[in-house]
């Protein structure tokens, strides 16, 4: 396991985020909980979803 998962390199599995908005300019009191989620509106702020190495959502004109 630990050869395939740990770190982001060539030839191991990824799951991860890209979005278009700087987190570190997030407001941690504007912060909801995973409850209170709407899908909808999470996928405005991401542009590519990553699971195990392959893109499984990419947003109309965003690039790697």
């Amino acid at each position: 396991l630990e050869n395939d998962v740990g770190s982001i390199k060539v030839g191991k599995y990824g799951d991860f985020v890209m979005s278009n908005f700087n987190l570190l300019n997030l407001n941690v009191n504007n912060l909801l909980l995973p409850n209170q989620w709407n899908p909808v509106e999470l996928l405005d702020f991401v542009d590519i979803t990553v699971v195990d190495g392959s893109i499984v959502y990419q947003k109309s004109g965003a690039n790697l």
